[in-house]
């Protein structure tokens, strides 16, 4: 049973509709009442998203997902922006349950270490809260403890289902089970997602900013064509190791970075692409994802 049918099996329980997932459906579309129905965290994009909407017109439907995908089983969507530096440490110093002015100065740098996701942000005051570490200590020990340091979870924090790395390792063993193929996975999406899976690899330890297909295709053109490859032939991922093609064919790639755009795992736009910092910094700790 899915979690999605999970979910909708126990809401009918709870409107003592019935005991599975379609006895509720049909009693929220039965509904005289305007209702609102929300489906959190849609990320999976195996998932019939359109599958679980009740059927009437006096409901509204809204879907929070880092699928980019799903957009196109909705009437409308909107992006939500990163919040900015000040929002994110005025989150910062709540979570942390500090209210001086004087501390914002000291909050700014573990804002700016988090990249400004408020997951993160919730993390790390609530283990400043408790006393766990300063905001100093914090910045200090992020690189040699994030794990532990993003991990940490207290009763204020537990309606999140993840920390922000099991998030990420969530997405990536998405990908993973593509790639590995299976009932109902094509050959080209198995290719596809391994080669999104190399490639985040490769931009672990990249400049999180201004990737361009650019720079792909000048490594492409860099790969002996020889049958008799050289010893680093081997280090070159294999979207471009594979391809002997005499002319650079961009879509294999194009293919991979959709992938991982649609698991939010990287950002882009007019063929230039980033890593949020938060992504890059568990990429070398994880070692190859998902192979």
């Amino acid at each position: 049973m899915s979690k999605a049918e999970q979910s909708f099996s126990a809401l009918a329980r709870r409107c003592q509709a019935g005991d599975d997932a379609a006895a509720f459906m049909r009693w929220l579309a039965s509904r005289t009442e305007h209702w609102l129905l929300v489906l959190d965290n849609a990320d999976d994009p195996s998932l019939e998203i359109s599958r679980w909407f009740p059927a009437g017109a006096r409901g509204n439907i809204i879907v929070t997902t880092r699928n980019r995908g799903l957009s196109v089983a909705t009437a409308q969507s909107a992006s939500i922006d990163q919040m900015d530096s000040e929002e994110a440490t005025t989150l910062l110093l709540k979570a942390a349950g500090d209210d001086k002015e004087s501390s914002r100065e000291r909050a700014e740098p573990v804002v700016q270490l988090l990249g400004c996701i408020p997951l993160a942000i919730v993390h790390a005051g609530a283990a400043i809260r408790n006393q766990l570490y300063t905001y100093e200590e914090y910045c200090e020990l992020f690189t040699h403890r994030r794990r532990d340091l993003l991990s940490y979870r207290n009763i204020q924090v537990t309606d999140y289902e993840y920390s922000i790395y099991a998030t990420w390792e969530v997405s990536v063993g998405a990908i993973s089970r593509i790639a590995k193929g299976g009932a109902g996975v094509s050959r080209a999406d198995s290719d596809n997602a391994a080669n999104a899976l190399d490639l985040l690899n490769v931009f672990g330890f990249w400049y999180d900013n201004n990737i361009s297909e650019e720079i792909m295709r000048m490594i492409w053109e860099l790969v002996p064509r020889a049958e008799d490859d050289p010893w680093w032939i081997s280090g070159i991922i294999r979207l471009l190791r594979e391809d002997r093609s005499p002319d650079w064919d961009p879509l294999p790639f194009r293919k991979s970075l959709e992938i991982l755009s649609n698991y939010s795992l990287i950002n882009g736009a007019d063929r230039q692409f980033s890593l949020h910092p938060l992504v890059q910094s568990c990429i070398p700790t994880s070692g190859r994802l998902g192979l």
